[in-house]
Parts: structure tokens; sequence; C-alpha cells
């Protein structure tokens, strides 16, 4: 009886122990991850407003076009974090990556070394480009738009 009475003693707290220390594991799991893929957000909405602000000065007559050259780069500097934004294991959580980034890194890597060389034509264009110049530069940005397209397609969940 007595032997009875240790076990119900112990048991219940040992077995929820172990399941509670498999909850913790697996939340503690997720959550290691959240602050790369908070990072990773924040680095895609930095890149997004300059989009936003470029495509409210070459199309929707926003007359601060001087200040076309430093949106471009600024996107270039926030996409050169763009490999490092996602490290294996941070496919879990609240996140729109798909599963074909870590699947096919390889064809990932070349459509950020695409949307790289896209912005640094456009880079190169905005720093020769006169206000008259209005479509060159419109050109060059639709190629960044484009290489930001071709990638979403393929590794992004549509919002």
């Amino acid at each position: 009886m007595l032997k009875n009475k240790i076990l119900k003693k112990f048991t219940l707290p040992l077995v929820f122990g172990i399941i509670l220390t498999g909850t913790i594991s697996a939340v503690a799991s997720a959550n290691d991850y959240k602050s790369i893929i908070t990072h990773r957000q924040g680095i895609y909405d930095v890149m997004a407003g300059h989009m936003k602000v470029l495509k409210s000065i070459l199309f929707m007559g926003n007359d601060n076009i001087s200040s076309v050259n430093y949106h471009a780069k600024s996107i270039l500097e926030a996409a050169k974090h763009h490999g490092k934004a996602f490290p294996k294991g941070s496919d879990k959580g609240k996140t729109a990556a798909l599963p074909a980034i870590w699947e096919k890194p390889d064809e990932f890597k070349a459509a950020g070394q695409k949307l790289g060389k896209a912005l640094q034509n456009f880079i190169a264009v905005s720093e020769m480009a006169e206000k008259d110049d209005l479509k060159e530069l419109q050109g060059a940005f639709k190629k960044v738009g484009g290489a930001c397209k071709s990638c979403h397609e393929k590794f992004r969940e549509d919002d």
C-alpha cells in the first residue's frame, strides 16, 4: 500500500514533467527562429518600402527624382542580407517563405544574384540619369521589379 502511494505521488509529476519538457522543447524550437524570421521580414519590409517610394517617383509623378539613387542603393544594401536570412530550420513559425528556399538553395541564390544585378544596373542608370531620362530609369526599375516578382513566384507564399 505504501508502495502504491509512493508510485502515485511520483508517477503523475514525472509523467507531467516529461510531457511539459517535450512541449517546452517544441515551443523553444519554434521560438529559436522567431528572431531570424522577424529580421528577414524586416529586411524585406525595408526593400518594399523603397520600391514603393521609387514607384511613386518614377510612375506616379512624385517630383523627388534626385532621391532615386539613394533608394536604389538602400534596396541593394538591404538585399545583401538575403542569403543570411534563411538558415536551415527557419521555415517554422509565421513565415511566407516556401520550402523551395531550402529544397533548392542554388536556385534561390541565383534569384538573389539576379536581383543584385538588376539593382546594380538600376543604380548605374540612376547615377547617370538626368531628370529627362525618366524612360530609362523606368526601364531599369522594371527589371528590378521583375527580379523581385520571379523570386516571389517560386519562393514566397501568395499574400
